[in-house]
C-alpha cells in the first residue's frame, strides 16, 4: 500500500500511520462480520474493502470507480 503513495496527485501528505490504520479498519470490519456469522459473506464485501484501500491515494471517485468495475 506504501506504494500508491507514488500516485497521489495530492498536494498535503498522508499521515504515515495511513496504511496501518486501514489495514486495522478492515480487518476490525472482517472480524466483527466473522463473529456475527457471516464469514461466508465476507467476500460480498471486497468492492467495499478495495474502494476504501484506493481512497487515500487515488482520491473518491478513482476508487469507487475502480471498485465496482472489478466487482
Amino acid at each position: 500500500m506504501r506504494r500508491g503513495r507514488e500516485e497521489r496527485s495530492a498536494e498535503r501528505e498522508l499521515p504515515p500511520t495511513t496504511e496501518d490504520s486501514t489495514v486495522g479498519a478492515l480487518v476490525s470490519l472482517a472480524a466483527r462480520k466473522a463473529a456475527a456469522g457471516e464469514a461466508a459473506r465476507l467476500e460480498d464485501l471486497l468492492p467495499d474493502f478495495t474502494e476504501f484501500i484506493l481512497t487515500p491515494y487515488l482520491g473518491p471517485d478513482e476508487a469507487a470507480r475502480l471498485a465496482h468495475a472489478a466487482a
